[in-house]
């Protein structure tokens, strides 16, 4: 399990990412006060396509239930 930090700073690093990877089209804090769990799995799987990371269904049940 993680720590409070490590959550809040994993949250800041996806943030970043985002930021950088869609060109400034909005801040980290955009990020981080306006992303829920959906939208942070929207950018979680478009960061995985860009990178050829295949997904199946499986896995993401196992994800999602634990």
């Amino acid at each position: 399990f993680y720590t409070d930090e490590q959550l809040d700073e994993r949250e800041k690093r996806i943030a970043d990412f985002a930021v950088r990877f869609w060109k400034n089209q909005f801040t980290a804090e955009d990020v981080l006060n306006g992303a829920d769990l959906k939208t942070v799995n929207v950018i979680n799987k478009a960061v995985e396509d860009a990178l050829g990371v295949e997904r199946t269904e499986e896995s993401d049940e196992k994800k999602s239930k634990k």
